[in-house]
C-alpha cells in the first residue's frame, strides 16, 4: 500500500516538466552575471574618466586666469580633487607652461578607477591617458 502512493507520487514528479526551465536558467546565469559586471565595469571607468577631464579643464582654466599660479599648485589641485574617498591616489598629475599654453595630463591605472577589477584583469592593467591644453589668457600670470 505504502509502495503504490509511493510510485504514484514519484511518477507524477518524473513526469511533470516545470522545474525544466531551471536548467537553462543555471547554465546561462555566470554568462549573464559576467556581462553585467563588463558593462559596470567599463562604465565606471568611463565616469572616472569624464571626471578627469572635467577636473582637468576646470583647473586649467583656473590656472589660465590667473587664481592658480604655479605648475605646481596645478598638480596639487588636480590630484586633490581626483583623489578617492579613501585617501589613495587615482594617478599621476603632471602639468606644466610651453608657449602660453598649459598642458596638464592624468596617468590612470584602470585598477585606481574601475569597480570589480575584471577589466583591469583582463587588460594588464593598461594606463587610460587624460590630457587637456588652455591657453594662458592672463599673460602677466
Amino acid at each position: 500500500m505504502f509502495c503504490k502512493g509511493f510510485r504514484a507520487r514519484l511518477a507524477r514528479l518524473v513526469n511533470d516538466d516545470q522545474g525544466a526551465v531551471t536548467v537553462p536558467f543555471v547554465l546561462w546565469l555566470p554568462f549573464l552575471m559576467a556581462i553585467i559586471i563588463f558593462v559596470a565595469d567599463l562604465s565606471f571607468i568611463m565616469y572616472n574618466r569624464a571626471d578627469a577631464v572635467r577636473v582637468i579643464e576646470d583647473v586649467n582654466r583656473m590656472r589660465a586666469i590667473g587664481l592658480v599660479t604655479s605648475s605646481a599648485a596645478v598638480e596639487q589641485e588636480i590630484a586633490d580633487r581626483l583623489r578617492r574617498a579613501d585617501g589613495s591616489e587615482v594617478g599621476t598629475v603632471h602639468s606644466d607652461v610651453f608657449a602660453t599654453v598649459i598642458t596638464s595630463r592624468v596617468d590612470m591605472p584602470v585598477a585606481n578607477i574601475d569597480m570589480f577589477g575584471v577589466i583591469a584583469r583582463a587588460t594588464g592593467n593598461v594606463t587610460i591617458e587624460v590630457e587637456s591644453r588652455q591657453v594662458i589668457e592672463n599673460l602677466g600670470v
